[in-house]
């Protein structure tokens, strides 16, 4: 991960869970942070635990992507410490559980904004300087929903649907140009996902759980060797190609059984 030294990442969701191990990922490789993520108090007890353990200068930065706003109120941040972001990670999401017609429409829009819409400006925003300079790295965060069907999980499976193409399109696309765009595809970890999109305990969920720094060193290591997407685990790796053999009614009974 040499190469990643002396550069700077912006690392989005970073306050815990996927996004604070990949931050702590790169600053074992020698990257320079920007953390940024709606917990200032999280982002930075991250700061001062990175900035203990490696040599690199480490920014925060409170934001709400959920917010139509976010983006640029962002990226007008970024811009103001004037440094080239040569790595963006797209961790940032959230999930919501339960059925499409009964979750409030305020809620699976503010998933869309920020699943899809926040991250997709981000991206455009941040892979242009990139091109330019014909080097830059892009690793967004989707899930092994992006594979299957999401009952239960409508509009976050089919956010992650959307990540998972873009990322394989721009893979192909920007390669040329020296830029690698990647999706991470993981499946349960064991972060505050489940806590926050209002699933309870489920015994299934449980014996599957992947520890986050796992998950995190697989994604960036699928980064760095320039694949379109790369699934954390086994396990999960198997079930992503032979989830297409597998009629959709046995998927759906599947995964309503999984989000309960």
């Amino acid at each position: 991960m040499h190469k990643l030294s002396g550069k700077w990442a912006l690392v989005t969701g970073a306050s815990s869970g996927i996004g604070a191990d990949i931050a702590r990922q790169l600053a074992a490789a020698g990257c320079h942070l920007i953390l940024t993520a709606r917990r200032k108090d999280r982002l930075d007890a991250l700061k001062q635990e990175l900035q203990a353990n490696h040599a690199v200068n480490v920014e925060t930065i409170s934001n709400d992507l959920s917010k139509p706003s976010g983006p640029q109120d962002l990226c007008n941040t970024v811009a103001r410490l004037n440094v080239p972001v040569s790595v963006l990670v797209n961790n940032a999401g959230i999930g919501l559980n339960g059925q499409f017609a009964e979750l409030k429409l305020s809620a699976q829009m503010a998933l869309i904004q920020l699943n899809i819409t926040s991250l997709t400006e981000l991206t455009h925003r941040f892979i242009a300087p990139m091109k330019a300079r014909q080097e830059g790295w892009v690793l967004n965060v989707a899930s092994l929903y992006a594979f299957n069907l999401g009952v239960g999980y409508a509009v976050y499976a089919a956010s992650k649907h959307y990540v998972l193409n873009l990322s394989e399109s721009l893979n192909y696309e920007m390669k040329p140009h020296g830029v690698q765009v990647t999706a991470l595809c993981p499946g349960a970890t064991r972060t505050e996902f489940f806590e926050v999109a209002g699933q309870g305990s489920n015994p299934f969920m449980e014996m599957a759980l992947m520890d986050s720094a796992k998950v995190a060193k697989i994604g960036v290591q699928g980064m760095l060797q320039g694949k379109p997407y790369v699934v954390a685990g086994l396990a999960n790796a198997a079930m992503a190609q032979t989830v297409k053999f597998v009629p959709k009614s046995i998927q759906a009974m599947i995964s309503a059984q999984i989000a309960k």
